[in-house]
């Protein structure tokens, strides 16, 4: 699979393999740059930061139990308080937290789906 391919990274690629003018050079210097800050000036939506309290509520659900413990079970834990978070969202959160943050694990036992602090 290919990596895809950015304004940023395609303005480079001319830049680095063609022999242009230097005005062209120039502005499209000007051109990777100013879409280079904003792909990286980006703040954190507002649900992306709730995404973030979540995760290390589960986190801290899973690291109290202390044993593998299902998304119900996690979510009725009485240690943290997970207000309005279904257990669908609950799941894809800590489906995250498996692939991406690597703080936690699962397992399949008997169909279900155990989850554990790593």
């Amino acid at each position: 699979m290919t990596n895809k391919i950015t304004n940023v990274s395609a303005i480079e690629f001319v830049l680095d393999n063609f022999d242009i003018p230097e005005e062209y050079a120039e502005k499209l210097t000007k051109i990777r740059d100013s879409y280079a800050n904003k792909s990286g000036n980006r703040k954190p939506t507002k649900q992306q930061e709730l995404n973030k309290i979540v995760k290390a509520n589960l986190q801290t659900a899973l690291a109290n139990a202390g044993k593998a413990m299902t998304v119900s079970e996690i979510l009725a834990s009485d240690k943290v308080t997970f207000d309005g978070i279904t257990g669908q969202r609950a799941s894809a959160l800590l489906k995250q937290m498996v692939e991406v943050d690597k703080t936690a694990e699962k397992f399949v036992e008997k169909k279900k789906s155990y989850f554990r602090a790593v």
